[in-house]
């Protein structure tokens, strides 16, 4: 009668084998993974901005104050164009008047980008120019673009801002994936904010 080995060890061929079937698995997926995670950036972007906008709503309604939420500008410095948002409340001509308290600059997550005007599958349109916006820690000190909110809660335009897959590189925009937006549009009567990701 034959004894059977109950100690059978793996053969360093078949440890081989399964090392490049997991290398292989692992370079197919890697690349799927990567697209998931730059998608949901900038779905996770959208719903920040968006409560970024209903908390600037809400202030410029509980204090009876011009209110702005200054994003997307080609004068904000490298570093900030594209990606960087922070709410300010305005003079009643529309000029700055000073940074809401305890309020800072945010900033989009990595691989998501406020699309401005004219960009591929862009739909921004309407955003307002607000003056004299002043930033000494960021160098800032010029007119940049936002969505401002009147006492009541209106909004001083019907605005639509486009959020998508990009990055910026020396001040340039670069487009990862032109069909990767989230539009928010911002009712000019009501100031209420509505979410379209086709």
């Amino acid at each position: 009668m034959k004894q059977i080995n109950k100690n059978k060890k793996f053969s360093l061929i078949e440890l081989l084998t399964v090392l490049a079937i997991t290398g292989v698995i692992l370079g197919i997926s890697i690349p799927a993974f990567n697209t998931l995670l730059k998608g949901e950036s900038v779905e996770h972007a959208s719903r920040t901005v968006l409560s970024m906008i209903k908390l600037a709503r809400a202030y410029a309604i509980t204090n009876e104050a011009y209110t702005a939420v200054i994003m997307c500008d080609a004068n904000l410095p490298t570093g900030y164009k594209y990606s960087a948002y922070r709410v300010a409340e305005l003079n009643s001509d529309l000029s700055f008047d000073k940074w809401i308290d305890g309020e800072k600059w945010e900033f989009l997550p990595t691989g998501a980008s406020f699309i401005p005007e004219g960009e591929v599958n862009s739909k921004t349109v309407n955003i307002s120019s607000i003056t004299a916006v002043t930033d000494s820690p960021i160098g800032l000190n010029s007119a940049v673009d936002g969505i401002i909110f009147q006492p009541s809660g209106a909004c001083n335009s019907e605005a639509k801002i486009t959020i998508g897959s990009g990055t910026e590189s020396g001040g340039v925009l670069i487009r990862t994936n032109s069909s990767n937006n989230v539009t928010l549009e911002i009712n000019r009567f009501t100031g209420r904010t509505s979410y379209d990701d086709s």
